[in-house]
């Protein structure tokens, strides 16, 4: 019966019979049942093999494309994982999983390896996903304002899909009971804590996750702090300020302070008194959410800056090698052959 799933999620199993799948308006009702009759009685037996299947099984989500496949697979995957989560014991279990939260593993692996991050990786940054540069972009210099501007707003449209449907099934497990809740701010701070290298000015970004994982990361922690970011910040109150003095889940001993030194910072934090409860969730979601803008969109922004320099010193370098031994005198005729050669190639490279 679990195999009418697959009219949300592609052919997932070989050669399904019709008498085998559900109608589409009986599946909600049939996953519901399910999830009542077997939470606490091997219902992450049962669903955690179906559940690795809708996410690993769709070759849709590994295409170079990504979300600019016009098959639309990862919609699919959504669809089928918003059916699953509607059952709240169903999306109380998922964080329970084992692939949720693996352990062990390179941050650059993460984001392929975890149960959801095949769908957090879904982006349109080009490093990941070049294709989209190429097919909505190319020969941007001949084409008019309104029509790259066209490309760039179904992009957008496209992502902001994606983001919002991410958002709706963290915010629906968050709110399935306080265990799924912990297993999500656990899954948020893990990512956080591998990935601090990213703040680097010089860091590979092979040993790190990507642009998109991280940044679909930062936008669903901005959406769960909006209840508490309000225009008149009536909640902020409610933010513990020695958060970080006390907290395991955020480790930033190896970050850089601006007013103390790590001696200063551990000594203040020793003569605080020990708390009585733990953090409360709005608490978690703050500071959560500021250090993902850290390790994000402040990153990529910075990167690209970065970039955009690295294009004009080559453009610079063409122009020189290009001009003749007047215009670069000083520089070597084994410099200039070498530049005459190099130079063409990088600007290619970064002009795709």
């Amino acid at each position: 019966m679990l195999k009418g799933i697959s009219s949300y999620s592609g052919p997932l199993l070989s050669s399904p019979s019709a008498q085998a799948l559900l109608p589409p308006g009986e599946i909600e009702v049939f996953i519901g049942d399910l999830g009542r009759r077997f939470d606490d009685d091997g219902l992450d037996d049962i669903l955690a093999p179906v559940i690795e299947t809708i996410v690993f099984g769709n070759e849709g989500l590994r295409r170079p494309e990504g979300i600019a496949a016009g098959d639309g697979a990862w919609r699919q995957v959504i669809a089928a994982l918003e059916v699953l989560v509607s059952s709240k014991p169903i999306a109380a279990m998922i964080p329970r999983l084992a692939r949720w939260n693996p352990a062990n593993l390179k941050p650059a692996q993460y984001e392929h390896l975890c149960l959801l991050g095949p769908l957090l990786r879904l982006h349109i940054m080009p490093r990941e996903f070049p294709h989209i540069t190429t097919s909505y972009f190319v020969g941007i210099e001949k084409r008019t304002r309104r029509d790259v501007e066209s490309s760039q707003a179904n992009l957008r449209a496209t992502l902001t899909a994606l983001q919002n449907a991410l958002f709706q099934i963290f915010n629906t497990i968050v709110r399935s009971s306080p265990e799924a809740r912990e297993g999500v701010l656990t899954f948020f701070a893990s990512v956080l804590n591998m990935n601090w290298r990213r703040t680097g000015s010089h860091v590979d970004p092979r040993t790190v996750a990507s642009d998109g994982f991280i940044l679909n990361c930062q936008a669903i922690l901005l959406r769960l702090a909006e209840p508490f970011m309000d225009a008149r910040y009536s909640k902020l109150d409610r933010v513990d300020p020695k958060y970080v003095a006390y907290s395991t889940r955020i480790d930033i001993k190896e970050q850089t302070r601006l007013k103390a030194s790590s001696e200063e910072a551990a000594k203040w934090a020793e003569g605080l008194p020990k708390p009585t409860a733990p953090p409360n969730f709005i608490t978690e979601v703050f500071y959560l959410t500021g250090a993902f803008n850290h390790i994000g969109l402040q990153r990529v922004i910075t990167g690209y800056g970065q970039l955009g320099r690295k294009v004009s010193d080559y453009r610079r370098e063409a122009e020189r090698a290009e001009g003749g031994p007047t215009v670069v005198s000083g520089i070597s005729a084994g410099q200039l052959l070498g530049l005459t050669h190099y130079s063409p190639k990088m600007l290619h490279r970064f002009n795709r």
